[in-house]
């Protein structure tokens, strides 16, 4: 099914899914994945593979950043975006 895989990465602080990119013998590169309580056993055994080194070491979680917050102008009643 999967003819090579990379960039294998935490997709959560919890460590309990990895995100990597597949190469599908059919679909070719596409973006995965792989966590422990998959409801699919292909998406489970990639899960054990990927978390013993199988494929590289797996890279750490890196969360992504904090949304812009958004404050309304009581006077005019514009909404000004800010980054932090």
């Amino acid at each position: 099914m999967f003819t090579n895989i990379q960039n294998p990465a935490w997709a959560n602080e919890e460590n309990t899914a990895i995100d990597c990119v597949v190469t599908h013998e059919k679909f070719g590169p596409i973006p995965f994945t792989a966590s422990q309580n998959d409801s699919e056993e292909h998406g489970r055994t990639l899960f054990a593979e990927l978390s013993a080194g199988t494929h590289g070491p797996v890279a750490e979680y890196v969360p992504p950043p904090p949304p812009p917050q958004i404050t309304a102008t009581p006077s005019s009643g514009e909404i000004l975006g800010s980054i932090l």
